[in-house]
């Protein structure tokens, strides 16, 4: 069985997550740093896959879906 494992962040998490990851690029760029990568953690719930949860340098961005595709 070939499965692949879909995240999506919700519209809720996405905004959060464009607003955190502008500010840095542009926190870096003004001190004339070159930007650094951004470590995004998903928690799949082990009980309920459906009530994940996305973070970002430790702060909740919100809801994530996760589905298991074949």
């Amino acid at each position: 069985m070939k499965a692949k494992l879909v995240i999506t962040l919700t519209e809720e998490a996405t905004n959060k997550y464009l607003v955190f990851s502008r500010k840095q690029t542009e926190d870096h760029v003004d001190e004339s740093c070159e930007p650094s990568d951004i470590t995004l953690m998903i928690n799949i719930a082990a009980s309920n896959m459906y009530e994940s949860t996305a973070y970002i340098n430790q702060q909740e961005l919100g809801e994530v879906e996760v589905n298991l595709v074949e």
